[in-house]
């Protein structure tokens, strides 16, 4: 049994799947890239010529009321979390490479994940109460956000986009090889910290100028969601590189880069 299920699994697709396989992947990959850029000006409230660049944003948006709009929110950012931390575990990835093509699992992951993005941006209801006022520094503060996302592209870039939104696997599925994915190595970013893109997003969740009631709900859900699914994540980077990722844990911090940092690639 196990030996048919591998045989099914490195077969060549006929060429009909083989488009379906790659345009999947690849349609995902975009929807992944439009949600990126449509969640800046959305966190950034942020308007061309007096309009709303994209609305509802974080804080502004028709009116409802304020128990509503917690339930709404807090419903949206859970589906967000379980999505992500259910599909990202090894069990699921089994599961899912029992009735379709494993190398296909990323891009699946990346739809998912762009539909449970989309219903979070597009049915989010603004809660405008404000907490805390820091207009004044306004430049500075949206100039850190702009950072903080550049920090995330390059963190992203850095351990490959195209595999880590599941373009790759889908091309090494069409031409009929199991992917094979690279060795992690702790180099640009990853020299310093072990989540760059993670750090990147705490950034971005904090640094507003006026934090309203709705932005709190929102950073405070998605960074309880980033340091839960970390924890799981290098769970499960511990089982795949052993020691070696045990090291790095021990030689490189999670978030906040120290002076110098060892570049030691994990084998």
């Amino acid at each position: 049994m196990p030996d048919r299920f591998q045989r099914r699994q490195q077969e060549r697709p006929n060429a009909w799947l083989r488009i379906a396989g790659l345009t999947y992947a690849m349609s995902g990959f975009l929807i992944a890239l439009v949600g990126f850029l449509y969640t800046i000006p959305f966190l950034l409230n942020l308007k061309v010529a007096g309009t709303l660049l994209v609305s509802p944003s974080i804080d502004l948006g028709p009116p409802v009321s304020p128990g509503t709009a917690v339930l709404v929110d807090s419903c949206l950012i859970a589906a967000f979390g379980l999505q992500h931390s259910l599909m990202a575990r090894d069990g699921f990835k089994r599961w899912f490479a029992a009735h379709a093509p494993a190398e296909l699992t990323r891009a699946t992951f990346v739809h998912a994940s762009s539909l449970a993005l989309w219903a979070l941006l597009l049915l989010w209801q603004p809660l405008p109460f404000v907490l805390v006022d820091l207009s004044a520094g306004s430049g500075v503060l949206t100039g850190l956000n702009l950072l903080a996302w550049s920090i995330v592209l390059i963190g992203a870039l850095n351990v490959d986009l195209l595999q880590l939104w599941g373009v790759r696997q889908a091309w090494a599925w069409c031409r009929g090889k199991t992917y094979e994915r690279p060795t992690f190595e702790a180099r640009w970013l990853y020299g310093w910290l072990r989540h760059p893109i993670y750090s990147g997003l705490l950034i971005v969740f904090w640094a507003t100028p006026r934090l309203t009631v709705g932005h709190l709900l929102f950073a405070a859900g998605m960074t309880t969601y980033i340091l839960i699914g970390r924890r799981f994540e290098e769970r499960d980077l511990l089982r795949q590189y052993g020691d070696a990722y045990r090291h790095y844990q021990h030689s490189v911090p999670a978030f906040v880069p120290r002076l110098r940092s060892p570049r030691a690639p994990i084998c």
